[in-house]
């Protein structure tokens, strides 16, 4: 009954994220060898009793052949195992001319069954690549947090650019200037900014003579007129 029920509720979509078998056997909360091809053999024998020409297989028959399919596929989980012999049954996995057995079940049913679950990771991936990809669109397109602290920084690294300052043969090159940074960063910032809080800006950019950045300010104040 327990079977049943799990083998009714699973979906392919699942199976992606279920536990594999190798690391189920492994696991101190996992099932041992003996429980599984328990699982297996019961699923087998349900299975073989759907096709005409199988449905009096042996338990000796059945018990090799959950053997084979553990061997086979212990890296995928015993849900994709429930599932592609669910599949079989329904006849979603190809022709077998109303026979179940080892040549039909590696032959037909377990190629069958990969090549639809490799479309199933394929479309997960496409599926996961496509969110990234929109999440760092809506990350590019975001406002920006406006904070004055961050702007007053700003200033001060420009002003701090203009001191003027002795250099010598021997001093080293900078990576890069601080009114550089100062402007790379501000065309960023006054996206975020109101109108209000660009005027406001444009008089503190002018009183430090900071005629660049008053120009970005206006601008940007301008353009959205």
């Amino acid at each position: 009954m327990v079977l049943l029920e799990k083998e009714s509720s699973i979906v392919l979509a699942e199976t992606i994220e279920c536990r594999k078998l190798n690391s189920l056997l492994r696991a101190d909360d996992g099932l041992s060898k003996k429980q599984v091809l328990q699982i297996l053999q019961i699923a087998i024998l349900n299975t073989a009793r759907s096709f005409k020409y199988s449905e009096n297989m042996s338990f000796m028959q059945s018990a090799v052949l959950a053997e084979d399919l553990l061997d086979k596929m212990k890296n995928e989980s015993l849900e994709d195992i429930l599932l592609m012999l669910k599949m079989g049954r329904r006849g979603e996995l190809g022709s077998n001319k109303g026979r179940f057995d080892s040549d039909v079940l590696f032959t037909l049913f377990l190629p069958a069954y990969n090549e639809i679950k490799a479309a199933q990771w394929d479309e997960k991936s496409r599926a996961e690549k496509l969110e990234r990809a929109k999440k760092e669109q809506e990350d590019l397109t975001a406002p920006r947090e406006y904070n004055v602290d961050y702007v007053d920084k700003l200033h001060k690294a420009w002003k701090e650019s203009i001191k003027p300052k002795v250099v010598t043969s021997t001093s080293p090159l900078p990576e890069i200037n601080h009114h550089e940074r100062f402007m790379d960063n501000l065309r960023y910032v006054v996206s975020s900014m109101t109108n209000s809080e660009l005027r406001t800006e444009m008089i503190r950019a002018k009183n430090n003579k900071a005629f660049d950045a008053y120009e970005i300010y206006e601008l940007e104040l301008n353009n959205r007129k």
